[in-house]
């Protein structure tokens, strides 16, 4: 009978009708999941390494249901402790990072985590100290102690020992884990590669950038940069690619604003 199932799933994440039935849907094969064999060991497994109670993860299953098919030993337990040493995760980052995007748990090391971080690592790799930072904007920590900080690092050692990631990248990756969904060829380069060549930028102004804006990686590039960099250009008269990536160095959360909502209006108001 699947009544046991659907109860105790209400009962112990404390689920309505809807919750349940939208998890069924989305990965029937739950409802074949053993109580004690698999879905008990399963949540308290992930209540224990990530120090949370029922509610939090009641919404990452029911976010992702299939959580609740990974094996322990094989798949959630070796992914857990590779990005707590790869990232060099405390407890409650660590959790911030997987309630915050479930679906890490379902990414490969090899072919996904792993050459996304060694990717942030190579385009942070560049350095400068000559911006401006806000603290507002950088409340969790101070961005030129990372920069000063920052060294290129393998993955692993000589003895296969997995290598702490920067400071830098694990802040970028802790503001913004979705970064973890994003395909690497297909948007991530591409973006990057759009952007350096468009404001012709170096490394080190690359860095920055990204550094200071790690949500630029998440914006769509037809959508957002491209129409904001044309507006800039067009706007202040910025007739190089040379000259349009120093108004974007010098400032990056630029970037971040709305030209219509934020950006027109501010220059409006200055120049009336």
């Amino acid at each position: 009978s699947l009544k046991p199932t659907i109860e105790w799933l209400q009962s112990t994440l404390a689920l309505n009708h809807k919750q349940v039935a939208k998890m069924v849907i989305a990965y029937p094969p739950i409802l074949g999941y053993s109580i004690d064999g698999n879905l008990k060991p399963t949540l308290d497994f992930l209540k224990q390494e990530l120090q949370i109670n029922d509610k939090p993860v009641a919404k990452m299953v029911v976010a992702q249901p299939p959580i609740l098919g990974c094996s322990i030993d094989n798949n959630l337990k070796p992914k857990l402790d590779y990005l707590r040493h790869r990232l060099d995760l405390d407890d409650t980052q660590l959790q911030k990072v997987v309630t915050g995007h479930p679906s890490v748990l379902f990414l490969s090391i090899p072919n996904n985590l792993e050459p996304k971080i060694q990717w942030l690592e190579s385009i942070t790799s560049g350095h400068t100290t000559s911006v401006s930072i806000d603290n507002q904007q950088h409340d969790e920590i101070q961005i030129h102690e990372l920069l000063d900080n920052q060294q290129s690092q393998s993955a692993l050692s000589s003895t296969g020992e997995i290598i702490p990631t920067t400071r830098v990248v694990q802040s970028i990756l802790l503001k913004n884990p979705t970064m973890f969904g994003s395909g690497l060829e297909g948007n991530l380069k591409p973006k990057i590669e759009y952007m350096t060549e468009r404001m012709d930028l170096t490394p080190a102004q690359l860095s920055t950038i990204v550094t200071i804006l790690p949500d630029v990686l998440a914006y769509s590039t037809e959508k957002n940069i491209k129409p904001k960099l044309d507006w800039m250009a067009s706007t202040f008269d910025l007739r190089t690619p040379e000259a349009l990536g120093r108004m974007v160095h010098s400032s990056p959360t630029i970037l971040g604003l709305s030209v219509p909502n934020n950006l027109e209006p501010t220059l409006e108001f200055y120049v009336n």
